[in-house]
Parts: structure tokens; sequence; C-alpha cells
């Protein structure tokens, strides 16, 4: 690529180090200021826009580098731009090394979306060269992967590209020995036959979650598919409620159920359990409303409903006061981005804790601690709802508020409105109280919703990400009208 002279150049250009304000531009962090190619800050700011659109995909994001381009580009040397490509291209790659949280539940889709833009990106610019570009998709890839994994015999249990970065994670102690083929094959051989179905051959592992120096989920063949859950601290409690939650009316033959629980290996703190095939509800409610959402909202509802009649109440007793905790702080962290906004947050802080319910004013029963969308596949027959690592004890209404507001944040990311689902929500409340839901949420749902909707975004606000602004905005937005919907005497709140 033609070269230029050396410029005084930023080194680390992205949107978090500029601040915008009514009157001037405030460029900051110049800890890797250098002489270099002029093209290196440009490729880089480009790259970051790419990642936060990537991470967030907010409408209007997609265009910020093209009008970036309109305003950079006038005068500049075209082989400058060229360059600038390449510069992108290696920074979309450092991005998803550097930036994307390995223990975010969708990794390495943004890994593999971060990757598959670099890729475009080289394309371009060697086509631009006269260059052939090699346009095999990710897509493509995998494919050969798979073909070439088929080759080998069954016993050479291969491990996924996924499954090797986990076993690095030094906080999981155990990690390397269970996703090692051989060695997991010697703890499940120690299981008595009625558990492990046979002799024990594991063929592939396939990461599923991995929350880092915590816990790590993977998928693997053993003579059926299991799904394998291993932790950094002992958690045979999670086994041992399954089973009772199992056995109280939510196991295989039932249309309500869980994961069936298979065993769990304290040498190695892995927890066994089904692997259930189907649909997340969460691909069913992106579609929008419609026939198919209603359904999905009221399989969803009477699972809850017959869960909290039915499970038996074990763990720790979760209050109102975490919660309100948790708000108070988003609401000084949102106060100390933008202070112009700190007697709203205080306002919103101080209604937070009067809608409060008091304690006492409400009955407790059994909970799945994370009841969303994301934790509920629909399976032939049966609605399985997944993850039980954060059972506890609590309100029935702080499990409807928090699957409602998943809904309403689901629909302001996918369809344009956090409104866009409401339809669903009034039929998930509606068929949770006809199905036998405790009678009185509805006077507490206020509180919850308002309190679940300050729970998101706090590394975007406090990174200043692309469009963090707008987030705050709907956040306090969404929590005072939650909060103003609930207003009013209602019955055990607090004085």
């Amino acid at each position: 690529l033609p070269q230029e002279p050396p410029t005084f150049t930023h080194g680390d250009l992205k949107s978090e180090h500029i601040w915008v304000a009514p009157d001037r531009l405030t460029m900051m962090d110049f800890g890797t200021v250098r002489l270099a190619d002029p093209a290196l800050d440009v490729g880089c700011f480009l790259a970051d826009w790419q990642f936060w659109d990537v991470e967030s995909h907010q409408a209007g994001l997609e265009k910020m580098p093209e009008n970036f381009l309109a305003g950079y580009a006038p005068g500049v040397p075209k082989e400058r731009l060229m360059r600038a490509r390449l510069y992108e291209a290696m920074g979309l790659i450092k991005c998803a090394v550097r930036r994307v949280q390995l223990f975010e539940h969708d990794w390495a889709s943004r890994v593999a979306e971060l990757v598959e833009r670099s890729q475009v990106r080289l394309n371009d610019l060697q086509l631009s060269l006269g260059m052939p570009a090699k346009r095999q998709s990710l897509t493509e890839v995998h494919e050969q992967e798979t073909a070439s994994s088929l080759s080998h015999p069954p016993s050479a249990a291969p491990v996924n590209s996924s499954c090797r970065s986990a076993v690095i994670d030094p906080g999981i102690s155990t990690l390397a020995t269970v996703l090692n083929g051989e060695e997991l094959v010697k703890h499940l051989g120690a299981l008595p036959c009625s558990q492990r179905g046979g002799t024990p051959r594991p063929s592939e592992f396939t990461v599923l979650s991995w929350h880092n120096a915590d816990r790590c989920t993977f998928r693997f063949v053993f003579q059926t598919e299991l799904v394998g859950k291993v932790y950094a601290t002992d958690r045979h409690d999670v086994h041992e409620v399954m089973e009772k939650i199992s056995r109280s009316g939510f196991g295989q033959a039932d249309e309500y159920s869980i994961p069936q629980p298979v065993a769990y290996l304290p040498a190695v703190r892995l927890l066994l359990q089904e692997w259930v095939e189907g649909t997340s509800a969460n691909e069913v409610f992106k579609q929008g409303d419609g026939p198919q959402s209603t359904e999905a909202a009221k399989r969803c509802a009477r699972w809850l409903a017959r869960f909290h009649a039915l499970a038996p109440p074990v763990g720790p007793i979760a209050g109102v006061e975490r919660l309100l905790s948790q708000g108070e702080r988003k609401c000084q962290l949102i106060a100390q981005a933008d202070p112009s906004l700190a007697d709203r947050c205080a306002d919103l802080s101080e209604r937070l804790r009067a809608a409060a319910p008091a304690p006492g004013s409400f009955p407790l029963c059994a909970s799945q601690g994370d009841f969303w969308e994301r934790q509920i596949i629909f399976a032939a027959g049966r609605t399985v709802v997944l993850d039980w690592d954060d059972y506890d004890v609590a309100d029935p209404a702080r499990d409807v508020a928090h699957f409602i507001v998943s809904l309403e944040k689901l629909a302001g990311k996918h369809l344009g409105s956090t409104r866009a689902l409401d339809d669903a929500s009034s039929v998930f409340l509606q068929t949770y109280l006809e199905e036998g839901g405790e009678s009185r949420v509805p006077e507490r749902l206020s509180f919850y919703k308002a309190a679940f909707w300050l729970r998101w975004w706090k590394n975007a606000i406090q990174t200043r990400a692309p469009g963090w602004r707008k987030l705050v905005d709907m956040m306090l937005e969404e929590s005072f009208t939650s909060l103003a919907a609930g207003a009013g005497a209602r019955p055990g709140q607090r004085q």
C-alpha cells in the first residue's frame, strides 16, 4: 500500500475518548500518542463504531462511519483511506479479542460478527487493489470444519475452539479437567449405570455460556446429549434443588418442567442435566405481537403460576432492600455521568423507596431468581425453564415484573419501541392470574418494574459508550412511568 510520512496520531481514537459539549469537542487520553501513519486513527475510529453497532444494535449507528468519512474524506489522499480499511480490519479483530466479555451469553456470535466484518473490509481492500479476495464466509468455514471433524473417529473426542479458549480460566480450577475428554470419561465412569446410561464416550464439547471465574456451561454427547455446568465453587445445592422441583410436578413427562438433573460430581464441581431441544421463547417474542407471541405468553404464565403454587420454597429469602440499593446506586451513577440529571435521579430514588412494599405485606414463594424469556424453551409437549443457579424465595410479583420488563427491553431493542409487546405482557399477566397466580401481584408490579428498569447498562454509562444518554433517558422514563402506573394507595405500601 502507498505510504505517507508519519504524523502526529492519537493511537487509540475511539468514541469514549471524545467528549462533546454544546460549544466544543474535547479529545482525551493521550497515553498512546506517537508519530505514525495518519490512516491509523481513521481505522481505529471506524472499528470502534463498528464494535458499538454490533454491541448495541441501535438504529442509526450503522450510518456513523459513512457520516464520519463524508466529513473527513474530502481532500484526503485516497491511498490513506485504503490503508484505513486495513487498520479498521485489524481494529475489529482487536475489539473481538479485548472488548467482548466472554461471560456474556452472546459473546460467540458477537465475536463471529466482528471477524466477519473484518473479513469484508479486507475483501474490499484486496478488490480495490486488483487482488483476488477470499470471499469465503464464516458459515462456509464452519461447514468445512464440520466436514473435517466427521472424518475423525469418534474416540478422538474433538473439542471445539470455543471450548479451548475457556480452558484458560484459572478462576474455575476444575474446568480444564472437565473439558478434557479422557479425564471426563474417568469421572463419568464412576457414576452408577442408572445415571450414566452405559459406557461413557463423550464425543464433542460446545460451550454454551461462560461467566469468568464463576461457571461454564457446555453441551456434549454422552450416549445422549447432556448439558454440563462446572462451577468455581461447590454447588451441589443446585442439583438438590432441581431434584426437589422435578419431584414436585416438574418432571420430564410433565407439560411444565425443568431440565432433569442427572448427577453432580463433587470432585470436579460438575452438574449434569438433560439437554432440552426446542425453541427459545426469546426467538418467538422477537417476531413481535401476534398469535405466536400470545400463545408463548400464555405458556410462560402457566408455567410460572404452577411453579409458584407447587414448588418447594427453598433457598435464601430475597427482600426488596437489595433492589432498592441497586436502584439508588444506579441513580447516583447516572447523576455523576450527567449532573443535569441529578435532581431527577434523586426524585426517582425517593419515589422508588416510597413505593417499595413493606416487609410482611406480601406472601413468599419459590423463585427461579432470573425468570425471563431467554431462560424458557418450548419443546415438544413441554415448556421448560433453564438455569437454577440463582434460585431463592421471594415475592411472586418479582418474577412477574422481571418477565414483563424483559419483554419491554427486548421490544425496545428489536422492535423499535418498548411498547411493541404490551399485548403479550397483558396476556401473560392475565393468564398468570387466571391460572391461580397470587391475586395481589398487580398491586406490587409498579415497584418491581421500576426497580428492574434500573438494573442494566452500567458499563455503557461508566464508559460513556455511544448512545448511553439515550439509554439513560429510556431507563428513567420507564421507571417513572412504572411508578406512576401504580400511584395511589396500595395495601402494604411503605409509609
